[in-house]
């Protein structure tokens, strides 16, 4: 009887035991006790933003190049191509519109402004392609593919982009 008590004992303490283990575990491996940082509250991404408000280019992108050092987030890597754009480095842009659609190739943003860079180094054949990316995406109905598909438009009949671009 002892040692049926003192097997029983030491069951129950081994399967509490491996209980707090798991749960441990399970809080260390998931880290859903750990808050995480929201690329939204983040400093830099902020004050990228507001550069992009002042169409400060050298700000954004010196802000937007901190924030994607602390997040692999899609937003941060399409905004710090737009600034890169509209300050006039295409090569930059390009690698950095690529990255965010790496992390999402939906990314609607990403895919209309890409389609805007293609036209402006005058590459139609790549900007329609974007096009048609959005058109699979949101089929003709959401803001960048027909913001995109007025600027192919645009530059159809003009055979220039825009300088809002």
């Amino acid at each position: 009887m002892k040692l049926l008590r003192t097997v029983g004992i030491a069951v129950l303490t081994l399967t509490l035991g491996a209980g707090i283990l798991a749960t441990s575990g399970k809080a260390t491996a998931d880290d859903s006790n750990t808050p995480k940082a929201s690329v939204g509250d983040d400093s830099d991404y902020k004050a990228g933003r507001k550069a992009i408000e002042a169409r400060d280019w050298k700000g954004a992108v010196d802000s937007f190049s901190r924030a994607s050092r602390k997040f692999n987030d899609p937003d941060v890597f399409n905004l710090l191509a737009y600034s890169q754009r509209q300050s006039g480095d295409l090569d930059s842009a390009f690698k950095n519109y690529g990255m965010a659609l790496r992390l999402d190739p939906s990314h609607r943003g990403a895919h209309e402004y890409i389609g805007e860079a293609y036209l402006m180094k005058h590459d139609l054949a790549n900007a329609e392609k974007h096009l048609q990316a959005l058109d699979r995406l949101c089929n003709k109905t959401c803001a960048e593919y027909q913001d995109l598909a007025k600027a192919i438009t645009m530059f159809k009949t003009k055979g220039q982009i825009s300088s809002s671009w």
